[in-house]
Formats: C-alpha cells, sequence, structure tokens
C-alpha cells in the first residue's frame, strides 16, 4: 500500500552545499539525513546551474573531476556503498563451492540456495575457493557474505572465521599474501567487512571459510539413507567482494563529459566570446528508501556517519564562480509498520 505520491518542491529539492574541510571541495547530499519509517525517494534526475566568467577551458579533460554525482545505496545488509563505484565479485552457487576443497561439509540446496553444510563428526569444517586470477590488478576495499542461518541464532551454536588469501603479481605459494576478513565470529554479528586494507591492488585471491560446530541444526535431506541422520548445520551462501573502480560513473572531468550525460541543456555567452553560464538536467535514476540498518546522522560515531541512503554532489574548489543544484524527487509515503486493530 503507498498512502502518496508527490513531487518534492521548495527547498527540500534543493542541495546545500557546505565546503569540505579535508578536501576543499563543496559537498551536498538529499536527503541531509536518513530517511524515516516507511518514506522513499525516487530521483529521476539533476537540474545544473552553472556560472562563471570563463566556462570555455572547462570542456577539455581537467585532471581531476570537475563534479561528481555520488549514489550511496545499502548494497549488502548493512554495507552501505556506491554501487557506480564498486565492482561486485560474487562467489557462489555450486560452480564456485563445487570448485573449491571441502573439509568435512558439502554443499547442497536449502530452501532452494547452494549452501555449504557442515557434517565433520569433529565439529569442524573448512572450505577453500579455487583462486580467481583477474587480468587486471584490483583493489578490494569492502566484503560481504552471506549465511543461511539468522542472526537471532544462538552464539553458542557455532564460529566461523574467513580468510581471503591473495596475490599481488605473481600467483606462486611464496608472495601468497593472507587478510583475517572475521575470525571467531557468531551468527549474531554483522555480516560484512568495510574497512578490508590490503598491502596494495591484487592480481588473483581465493576464499578460505572455516567452522566450528556445537551445537547441530535440524537439517535433513529427502533423499537420505537414513531420514533422521542430520547433516549438520547449513553455513556458507556467498561471498561478495567489492572492487573499487579508478574512474567510476558520475565523476565528470569535463563539461563536455557530463553534458553528454545530461538530457538536456542550454549554453549562454555573454556578448563577448566567452561561455559564462550553462543549464543542464543530468540524467539519473535511483531509489532511495529507509533502511533497518541505517544510522542518524545523531549518532556520535563518525566511522557510521554515511550508513544511510543518499544522492551526494561533490564540486571541485575554485571551479565555478556560483552553481546550484536541484533534485527532482518524487516522495513516496508506505506505511511502515502496519498495526493490530484494538
Amino acid at each position: 500500500m503507498i498512502i502518496d505520491t508527490i513531487a518534492l518542491g521548495a527547498s527540500d529539492a534543493y542541495f546545500k552545499f557546505v565546503t569540505n574541510p579535508g578536501t576543499q571541495h563543496d559537498v551536498a547530499r538529499i536527503p541531509r539525513s536518513p530517511l524515516g519509517p516507511g518514506m522513499n525517494y525516487k530521483v529521476s534526475g539533476i537540474s545544473l546551474l552553472l556560472e562563471g566568467r570563463d566556462l570555455g577551458p572547462l570542456f577539455r579533460k581537467q585532471p581531476k573531476p570537475i563534479l561528481s554525482v555520488i549514489v550511496h545505496k545499502e548494497m549488502f545488509p548493512a554495507l552501505f556503498a556506491s554501487p557506480y563505484k564498486h565492482r561486485v565479485h560474487n562467489i557462489a552457487g555450486y560452480e564456485d563451492f563445487n570448485r573449491g576443497i571441502y573439509k568435512g561439509c558439502k554443499a547442497i540446496d536449502v530452501e532452494g540456495v547452494p549452501t555449504i553444510v557442515s557434517f565433520g563428526d569433529d565439529g569442524t569444517c573448512r572450505w577453500v575457493s579455487p583462486i580467481y586470477k583477474m587480468p587486471t590488478r584490483i583493489a578490494v576495499d569492502k566484503i560481504a557474505w552471506d549465511l543461511a542461518v539468522s542472526r537471532l541464532t544462538p552464539k553458542a551454536n557455532f564460529s566461523y572465521s574467513m580468510t581471503l588469501r591473495y596475490w599481488l603479481r605473481n600467483v606462486t605459494p611464496p608472495n601468497e599474501k593472507h587478510y583475517v576478513v572475521i575470525a571467531d565470529a557468531d551468527p549474531t554479528q554483522l555480516r560484512n567487512n568495510v574497512t578490508v586494507a590490503l598491502a596494495d591492488k591484487l592480481i588473483a585471491y581465493s576464499i578460505e571459510f572455516t567452522a566450528k560446530i556445537a551445537r547441530d541444526s535440524n537439517l535433513y535431506e529427502a533423499y537420505a539413507t537414513n531420514p533422521f541422520d542430520s547433516l549438520g548445520t547449513p553455513l556458507l551462501r556467498a561471498v561478495n567482494l567489492l572492487e573499487s573502480l579508478d574512474h567510476p560513473a558520475h565523476h565528470f572531468y569535463s563539461l563536455k563529459e557530463l553534458l553528454d550525460q545530461c538530457v538536456d541543456c542550454h549554453i549562454f555567452d555573454t556578448p563577448g566570446p566567452h561561455i559564462s553560464k550553462i543549464t543542464a538536467t543530468l540524467a539519473l535514476d535511483a531509489l532511495l528508501v529507509q533502511s533497518d540498518n541505517q544510522v542518524s546522522s545523531t549518532n556520535h560515531n563518525p566511522a557510521l556517519a554515511d550508513n544511510y541512503e543518499y544522492i551526494e554532489i561533490s564540486i571541485a574548489p575554485s571551479t565555478f564562480g556560483f552553481y546550484q543544484a536541484r533534485a527532482s524527487i518524487a516522495e513516496m509515503i508506505t506505511p511502515p509498520k502496519p498495526m493490530q486493530a484494538p
């Protein structure tokens, strides 16, 4: 049920710029704080007004982006990042699982999803993925994974660890490096690592997953010889590595690049030869939603300040004499949590 859809007007649709003390860029976000329960913003474009004494030289490629648009989304549960700035490497399914090495576990369907399930008598299991070699070196800065069990599962049921094995150049044993993604975690913890710090860009990688089972879940296969023979605990379903791109979409190094992505534009010139003003509408489709994992802007932990969905514009210092940006937003409101009638 949607209560209503209205066009967001007045000052709420304008980006209000402030200077970032660290980069000296002028930045602005919409929304400026996390959306409330039941609120959704459907963004269809951004109207831009750019002014300067002479904008002509900005049509040539500049050393750094003159204007950047960042769409910040919850890409995986509790992991907020820009989908335009990251490429996802997904390790999941029988093809990936069966190419790896099992010990005390195997992959079977659990609720229709290929899942690594433990069955070792000693309560330990281990799976090592094959080595994935990339055509070029990549930068991995975030990792998310999915387990079959709920985060409400008791902590004492099992613990698990995950290690990223990677190679910077030559894929040989002496060059292998290790990064501990998570160690001795229980099923109630968040299933991501947003602060991955590797030695450098990697050329190849492999995932090692280990688990220690204290209490088995009641999981059975329909075709098991003994219908009362439990297979153990359903564990890993997927691992997602987020590769940070050097040149993401919507980072514009020139006005030519920007106007190529606009659905309309108008260039104003003075009586002289200089271009003094440009109006344009950037084509951008994005849906911003409220999330149970978002963090309020009033939270005092600066590391969590970006944990909500927004669109951000960043403008390089001393690029324009005046600029203005307004988003075309349809605000949709739905009942957040229906209540039982008294």
